[in-house]
């Protein structure tokens, strides 16, 4: 009896039969749909098209989907992926038919939907089929308000006769998709092959796109339903060696649970299949519990890290902001302290000065001219000629190159983030993305690295305003807003509830905070206080409204980070993405009305310093010297570094302050600007940074090189140079091209090169627009054949004479004197008729003793030169001549007969003379 009593109770919590999910899809990280250039056109799509599927252990094979557009009209059309249109409903993550309803005459033809197969090993009792399924326009954008039947269709196995059904859906109410659940309950399908097929008829008016939003097939096989794990979580994300976890699960219908590594039984721990456990963790790894029964095995996973204590990273990314877009002063006196201008007065950004107080602006900072291109180096620590994003992603235009990687980043990209979270850091991702174009696995930053993402999309801006749209028009995570309230306030109540989980974790976490302000629509921010009346306008005011909501922002989450009890272990870095697109400034002048004072000529997307130049300001978000982290990389308070530093740098610089490594195909232009926090004497990367735009902007086709105080523009279309001395000219007023010819070529050339050497996986990124350069669109060298920058007798155009900067085959170096090697200046040899870039080709003197006595003297020679010779007794004294302006002989080498006595040691040294302008 006690054994039959143990016997029941085991089997009590089997009892009774419950729908448990035979298969089922979201239709997301669907792959192989046809990527429409722009909206649908009726007629392109493929035929079959793969999904993501969850199934029961019992189901087999589950076949791709496989596109049902037919009808009289034709059987054109398939599965599509819209490449323009902001494709609100038919996006990445569904199903679109490319063929529109109103084709089909008679609309008793139509089919529009799909089908696929699948395999059961088991017998099932059918309970529900759910499809997600709706209209659309030809943009993917919105939803059309007409009536059509959806179909059902299950054949195949033991069936006789196929299991069909049907539903008139009216899809002008809301929501977009309508989940449609068809009662299949009194079928039954045995062990077999089915074919399902779902799809859209009958359209009563009008014209539609069919697409589809997910399936899911559930029923009862005679067995206990599946257990079911409903969390499994640990204390801790992230220990140092030897520490203590805990595990905690909830679980329901469970026979046996077991936690791996280790194939531990959690069931002496579980009560009603809840419970808890600590272990002790020593190494890095995936811990996962199996919960188990007749019927089946789920699994859940956590992943804990093992290391050393790590700091905490907080990154202000701020959209079009300069560095006049601030109270806190970038340029500096003739003393080197801080100068405040019009535009210091006038903004009111508190926050900021707090930062720059307590650590260090760096006042010769520089972005890219646009944003993805500044985006992407951020995640990839390379130069926009490397990465290959040259413009804002979904730019380009006319004329641009056509190998620019105009589709942004994907997820085979090696990025900062993916870098990060292999050293256990929680990464986060709030506000702009505009990493990747829409449809592509970079739009959404999840993708690149990121654990959390929040209003993170394709989108440069925020497509439906700052304020007044419930959602603010579908950003990621922000879902939950009603559009009351201003963007940037959003944003930064989501990053704070980001903070707290990753505290909560008790993981190092990266926020990527990356403000959509101060992107234009100029929008008022509500939450700002200051008086602007001496703006330049409605617009500036607004401007500086979002500057200072922008600033209030960066202290409540500097606020949070102190009442969280980690702001002594957060490094604080604020950059601006590109140059200012405030409505003060102007594309090619210096500012508007009272701001002209500040010496700063251009703005955002032009090739002056205003298109580029950023603020940025490095600090810890709460001093204290006593800190591990700080007494690892001690800011100085107030400090200023006046050295050249780029965006790209930054992520070499946080991987340095995280003690992690890099990695291949990653970083390769990027500088850890560590000792500079560190105020460690001494330049900590080269000073020198070289931009190139080659699209239609503002500025249009350009590229530039800055070396120390020098820079240099060219223009591709005009083939023209600009070179401004910054130092003595931050306004780039006085071009200096025609005064320092010599400085002109060798940073021409500087540039060539420069871009050469970046040149990454895409190759040459060449603009494709006219222009008057005579070896078409690259860099050219100036053509001035008075130039000789290496004074080997040889003009910079001579040497380089498709004047493209480079060093090509067969062309001398204009930037060292001896080509080959062979200490035989270049000019020399040509003169002589050597070859200046073969070592063995060179100026010698054979000597030859002759049967009277005498010695011949031979070397090598061309037309038109002349020799001296000089003897000496001692190798010292060279002044007794023997013989001048000797010319040269007929043919490629000349003799001079030394005749006797020749008594004695005796020298003799055969000079090339001088040569003379004829």
């Amino acid at each position: 009896m006690k054994l039959l009593a143990f016997f029941v109770s085991l089997l009590l919590p089997l009892e009774g039969h419950a729908q448990t999910t035979i298969f089922s899809s979201d239709f997301d990280g669907n792959t192989g749909a046809t990527v429409m250039a722009g909206n649908t056109d009726n007629t392109s799509g493929a035929p079959t098209l793969g999904v993501t599927w969850s199934k029961h252990a019992s189901v087999g094979n589950l076949s791709n989907l496989t596109a049902i557009s037919t009808g009289d009209s034709g059987t054109a059309g398939g599965f599509a992926r819209l490449q323009n249109g902001s494709a609100t409903y038919a996006n990445a993550n569904n199903i679109f038919l490319s063929r529109n309803h109103n084709l089909d005459s008679d609309r008793s033809t139509t089919k529009r939907g799909y089908s696929f197969t699948f395999t059961l090993t088991d017998s099932w009792d059918l309970a529900t089929l759910t499809v997600l399924s709706g209209h659309t326009n030809n943009t993917g954008n919105s939803n059309q308000s007409y009536s059509s039947k959806l179909n059902l269709s299950i054949s195949g196995g033991d069936l006789i006769t196929p299991i069909t059904a049907n539903s008139i859906e009216d899809y002008g109410t809301a929501p977009a998709y309508h989940s449609v659940a068809f009662n299949l309950s009194g079928h039954t399908l045995g062990a077999g092959t089915y074919t399902v097929e779902v799809y859209q008829s009958d359209m009563t008016s009008g014209g539609a796109y069919a697409i589809y939003d997910g399936i899911t097939l559930s029923g009862d096989n005679g067995l206990p339903p599946t257990p079911s794990i409903t969390s499994f979580s640990s204390s801790k994300a992230y220990v140092t060696p030897g520490s203590g976890v805990t595990f905690s699960w909830i679980t329901d219908g469970a026979t046996n649970l077991t936690l791996n590594p280790g194939n531990i039984s959690l069931l002496p721990f579980s009560t009603n299949g809840d419970g808890s456990t600590d272990i002790t963790v020593n190494t890095s790894g995936t811990y996962t519990i199996s919960a188990q029964n007749l019927n089946g095995t789920v699994t859940q996973s956590v992943s804990i890290f093992v290391g050393p204590p790590r700091p905490n990273i907080v990154f202000f990314l701020v959209d079009d902001m300069g560095p006049q877009d601030t109270s806190v002063p970038f340029n500096l006196d003739a003393e080197g302290a801080p100068k405040k201008y019009n535009f210091n007065n006038f903004y009111i950004t508190p926050n900021m000065e707090t930062l720059a107080s307590q650590g260090m602006r760096f006042t010769n900072a520089y972005a890219q001219s646009v944003c993805s291109p500044t985006r992407t180096g951020l995640m990839t620590g390379r130069n926009s000629a490397r990465h290959a994003v040259t413009d804002w992603v979904g730019g380009g235009g006319n004329g641009s190159p056509t190998n620019w990687r105009s589709q942004g980043l994907d997820h085979t990209d090696v990025t900062l983030p993916k870098l990060l979270q292999q050293g256990g850091y929680r990464t986060i991702h709030v506000g702009k993305g505009h990493f990747g174009q829409s449809g592509t696995t970079g739009a959404d930053p999840l993708n690149l690295g990121f654990d959390v993402n929040i209003g993170g999309s394709r989108w440069g801006h925020p497509y439906s305003g700052y304020i007044g749209t419930a959602g603010y028009g579908g950003m990621p995570g922000l879902e939950a807003y009603d559009g009351s309230m201003f963007l940037t306030k959003a944003l930064t109540i989501e990053a704070n509830k980001a903070l707290d989980e990753a505290v909560g974790r008790g993981q190092p976490f990266f926020l990527n905070m990356s403000f959509y302000a101060v992107h234009a629509p100029f929008t008022t921010n509500p939450d700002a206080s200051g008086d602007y009346s001496g703006s330049t306008g409605s617009n500036h005011t607004k401007f500086a409204t979002m500057i200072e909501g922008m600033d209030i922002a960066v202290g409540e989450i500097r606020q949070k980070l102190i009442d969280l009890n980690v702001a002594k272990n957060t490094l604080i870095v604020f950059l601006g993405d590109n140059g200012s697109d405030s409505p003060a400034v102007t594309v090619d002048g210096l500012p508007s009305g009272s701001f002209s004072d500040f010496p700063m000529r251009g703005k955002k997307g032009s090739k002056w310093e205003g298109g580029s130049r950023v603020p940025m300001i490095a600090c810890w978000a709460l001093t204290d010297a006593t800190n591990r982290f700080q007494q690892a990389i001690p800011i100085p308070a107030n400090s200023i570094e006046t050295d050249i530093v780029t965006s790209w740098d930054l992520p070499a610089t946080f991987l340095n302050a995280a003690g992690l490594p890099s990695a291949n195909d990653f970083g390769e232009d990027s500088h850890s600007l560590v000792p500079y926090f560190s105020a460690t004497p001494g330049t900590h990367r080269p000073q020198e940074i070289v931009i190139h735009y080659p699209h239609n902007h503002r500025s249009d086709f350009f590229s530039w090189i800055r070396q120390g105080d020098m820079k240099l523009i060219y223009n591709f279309q005009n083939n023209s140079h600009q070179l401004y001395h910054l130092a003595s000219d931050p306004t780039e007023s006085n071009n200096l091209a025609g005064s320092q010819p010599e400085t002109l070529m060798q940073m021409s050339r500087a540039l060539a090169q420069g871009l050469a050497e970046r040149w990454g996986d895409r190759g040459a990124l060449i603009p494709t627009t006219s222009t008057t350069a005579p070896s078409g669109n690259v860099v050219s060298i100036p053509h001035d054949p008075t130039v000789d920058s290496d004074n080997d007798g040889l003009p910079d155009t001579n040497e380089d004479p498709n004047f493209n900067g480079l060093v090509d085959p067969g062309e001398t170096n204009p930037d060292n004197d001896n080509s080959d090697g062979d200490n035989i200046p270049d000019g020399d040899e040509v003169r002589l008729g050597t070859d200046p870039l073969d070592a063995n080709s060179h100026f010698f003197c054979t000597p030859t003793k002759q049967a009277d006595g005498s010695l011949l003297l031979t070397w090598p020679s061309a037309a038109g030169t002349s020799f001296t010779i000089l003897s000496s007794t001692d190798l010292v004294d060279w002044t007794t001549v023997v013989t001048s302006g000797l010319p040269a002989s007929a043919g490629s080498s000349t003799n001079y007969r030394l005749s006797p006595p020749l008594s004695g040691p005796l020298f003799f040294r055969v000079e090339l003379d001088a040569a003379t302008d004829s």
